[in-house]
């Protein structure tokens, strides 16, 4: 069987491809704060330092996380 270039055009843009791909993405950030941050450190911050909208608690928000080494895993993975 002979794959053209149309099919794979159309492969890339299926959400399929798109699943598997955001997926393996989140798999990847998730190994790199593993290998960064334990889990108890991860228990107590959150991506932004806000509290959820849902969040109706009177508890303060968790602190951020270290917003440069966001941005550099946010970098990595764009340019992966």
């Amino acid at each position: 069987m002979q794959i053209l270039d149309e099919d794979l055009e159309d492969y890339h843009t299926s959400s399929y491809y798109v699943i598997i791909i955001s997926r393996e993405m989140s798999k990847m950030i998730n190994v790199i704060m593993e290998d960064l941050w334990d889990r108890t450190f991860m228990s107590s911050h959150s991506l932004t330092g806000k509290k959820a909208p849902t969040d109706k608690s009177s508890n303060p928000p968790k602190p951020a996380l270290p917003k440069k080494v966001v941005e550099a895993i946010t970098e990595f993975t764009f340019d992966y």
